[in-house]
């Protein structure tokens, strides 16, 4: 039989141990509240493994390598040089037989080709002077060089920058046209343009 004494200490921690379990319940109501729902009040812990992917991102920003990625980045092979991609699309102009004198025909071809070079003043070329194959080599490197430098000389009348314009004398060592007979030769009395790569900075 238990004392009274026994009895008031035994009610004491029966009653004791219903509070300490009212408050235990009551902390872990709170705690699973603000823990399995969202502010909205959806049960984010019901959601299932395929539905939290959706918030996931859907590509690694940084890709396999490790490196930021950019979708409107431009590939580096594309920032060549627009210039060096330019066409001027000069004109040979032709001479008479030992002369290097520009006549009408010469002329409206090179104001052509001045208005071209005018339009893209980074472009530089190089005027080949050439020649037929008759006269020595000596002579012939003479002339051609005559031609290129009178050609020059026209476009730079022009407004031509001079230093887009390079020449060189070839003479007769790079005939055009072979053969014989004036109809080849009168092909290889010429100021020729080359395109010189890269433009000029």
């Amino acid at each position: 039989m238990f004392s009274s004494q026994n009895l008031r200490r035994f009610g004491g921690i029966v009653l004791w141990t219903a509070l300490a379990s009212v408050v235990v319940f009551a902390g872990c109501d709170r705690g699973k509240e603000s823990v399995a729902t969202d502010p909205t009040g959806e049960d984010v812990l019901g959601r299932s493994g395929d539905d939290l992917e959706d918030v996931t991102l859907d590509q690694d920003p940084f890709g396999s390598s490790g490196e930021q990625t950019d979708a409107g980045a431009i590939d580096a092979e594309d920032l060549t040089d627009s210039a060096t991609e330019v066409d001027l699309q000069l004109e040979d102009v032709f001479f008479d037989y030992d002369s290097f004198e520009l006549d009408a025909t010469d002329r409206a071809t090179l104001a052509a080709n001045a208005r071209a070079l005018r339009a893209h003043p980074e472009m530089r070329v190089t005027i080949e002077g050439h020649c037929d194959e008759r006269g020595t080599v000596q002579y012939n490197l003479a002339l051609g060089e005559k031609r290129a430098r009178e050609t020059k000389r026209y476009l730079v009348s022009l407004g031509v920058s001079g230093g887009q314009l390079d020449i060189v004398s070839y003479g007769k060592e790079r005939p055009f046209a072979v053969g014989e007979g004036d109809a080849i030769w009168s092909q290889n009395r010429r100021a020729h343009f080359v395109q010189q790569l890269p433009p000029l900075r």
